[in-house]
């Protein structure tokens, strides 16, 4: 037992000596507390009015930092940082003449320091309109500008048309409005010019903008005025133009075409108009062609044309061209005289039914329109090539015996039992008839027949014209009721009224492959 207690002795006595080892052992410290604190370099900086960057300015924190203010003209390096960094700031040139200033906080765990910034005044150019438009006739301009000394404003180079008056000054201490002179634009485009205002380091630009005018103008070298003779012509009149115009012509003799542009480039080009004059065959006479904007007709060109022509005859005269014609009518007592072709007709010729001029070597029957009271002509042996009676509308008998040359005869309103012209040794023939005629027979070499005006004949007669080709159109020969077709051989086609289907057929020897249609 003894053991035992000794044992339990030792043990409690190893126990203590331990538990005063851990006691003499050192503890670690706890980390001491630190108040929140921040602190700058500077409080304050100044700028000249002419900007620039700011020295640096050092952040001692305790902590983290941030930087918050409004930086539109003070704009910082840095917007956050932690304890000993630097900061720069920049602003740009001032523009106005008043000082401006910010004040900037640096935030470190809710503690604040603050910087203020502040600008010098500047010089100051202010224009609050930048964009102007010129009239499009000339004129000036005012631009209104605030400054806070004088300034200076030039044109861009090549801009001729803008320019500052001479009179102007250049200076202005207070509001001022600066002068700019536009001329007018004859250029036909719009153009626009740059015009920079300058005070010291400022510099402003404003834009003068004119538009497009309306360019309507002869050019260089042509005429307004054109003397033309009788025979028909064609005169190219030559404009400029940014547009294209309209054009009318005044008289019926007149026609104009569509004018024609030399390029398709914007602006002014040039421009050719094209006008057909006809032939006159009466008295002088003149007629306008007006050349104009669209939409604006008092914007506009006149082109005068004045045509030679037969003066007036006096009362009871007529115009005779024909010598060979005006000797037979002074034979038969029907003229005064023909020594000119201006011939006085006597009672006889206005009265008289009958006139025969076969044989006379008559080429031109100008004139004939006058004797209105023909019944009987006769113009046979005569080498004639126009047979115009469409003013003797008395006719009743006609004699064309041997009138080889005859291309073309109108008959006008007569009536007649026939129309008989034979033997033709021209190409062609045109026969116009409104009048009642019952028989037309031709003869000839011709290889075209033209009878499309001859309404009211009723028996056509070809005979014998061996060269006619092609088609021969008779439709609108209503009254036709027979057709007779002898030896024409070369005959392709007929064209008759559909109002005589199935009630004539041509009669005669012709071609066997001639085609008949009904129309």
């Amino acid at each position: 037992m003894k053991k035992y207690l000794i044992l339990l002795a030792s043990a409690m006595l190893a126990w203590s000596c331990g538990d005063d080892k851990n006691v003499d052992e050192p503890q670690k410290p706890e980390p001491p507390v630190t108040e929140a604190a921040i602190s700058l370099s500077a409080t304050e900086y100044a700028f000249a009015a002419a900007g620039g960057t700011s020295d640096e300015i050092t952040v001692t924190s305790s902590g983290a930092w941030e930087l918050i203010g409004d930086d539109k003209v003070f704009e910082p390096s840095a917007k956050s940082g932690e304890n000993g960094d630097k900061v720069t700031f920049t602003v740009g040139v001032n523009p106005k003449s008043e000082e401006r200033t910010e004040t900037f906080q640096f935030l470190c765990d809710g503690e604040i320091a603050e910087l203020t910034l502040t600008q010098s005044g500047g010089d100051e150019l202010t224009i609050e309109t930048c964009e102007y438009a010129a009239p499009v006739k000339g004129g000036s301009i005012y631009v209104e500008v605030k400054a806070s000394g004088a300034f200076e404003y030039t044109v861009e180079e090549g801009a001729d048309w803008l320019t500052k008056p001479t009179a102007a000054s250049a200076a202005a201490a207070t509001p001022e409005r600066a002068e700019l002179v536009a001329a007018a634009n004859d250029t036909g485009k719009a153009r626009q010019a740059t015009v920079t205002f300058t005070l010291g380091e400022l510099s402003v630009p404003v834009v003068v903008t004119q538009a497009q005018n309306d360019v309507l103008k002869v050019a260089e070298g042509t005429d307004v005025t054109y003397n033309v003779g009788k025979p028909a012509e064609t005169i190219a009149f030559a404009f400029e133009a940014n547009f294209k115009p309209a054009v009318a012509a005044s008289a019926d003799w007149i026609t104009v075409g569509e004018p024609v542009a030399a390029s398709a480039e914007e602006g002014v080009v040039a421009y050719t108009l094209n006008i057909e004059v006809a032939a006159n065959d009466g008295e002088p006479r003149e007629g306008k062609v007006t050349i104009a904007h669209p939409e604006n007709a008092e914007l506009n060109l006149e082109v005068t044309i004045k045509q030679e022509g037969e003066e007036p005859l006096p009362e009871g005269a007529v115009r005779i061209p024909d010598a060979n014609f005006r000797a037979k009518l002074l034979a038969l007592g029907y003229i005064e005289s023909d020594a000119s072709e201006v011939c006085k007709v006597l009672d006889d010729g206005t009265t008289i039914p009958v006139m025969n001029v076969s044989n006379c070597q008559i080429s031109d029957l100008t004139g004939i329109e006058v004797f209105t009271n023909i019944t009987t002509l006769n113009v046979s042996g005569n080498p004639l090539a126009r047979l115009d009676l469409s003013k003797n509308p008395n006719i009743t008998n006609l004699s064309v015996n041997n009138v080889q040359n005859l291309t073309y005869a109108d008959l006008g309103e007569m009536n007649l039992s026939w129309f008989d012209p034979r033997n033709l040794k021209s190409t062609s023939l045109t026969v116009i008839s409104r009048g009642n005629v019952k028989e037309l027979e031709i003869n000839g070499v011709m290889t075209e027949i033209d009878l499309s005006q001859c309404y009211n004949i009723t028996t056509i007669k070809l005979n014998g014209c061996s060269s006619l080709a092609g088609t021969v159109d008779l439709r609108n020969c209503a009254a036709i009721k027979n057709l007779g077709l002898n030896l024409c051989s070369k005959l392709e086609k007929v064209i008759l009224p559909k109002s005589v289907a199935g009630q004539l057929t041509p009669t005669g020897t012709y071609n066997e492959n001639l085609e008949i249609t009904y129309e």
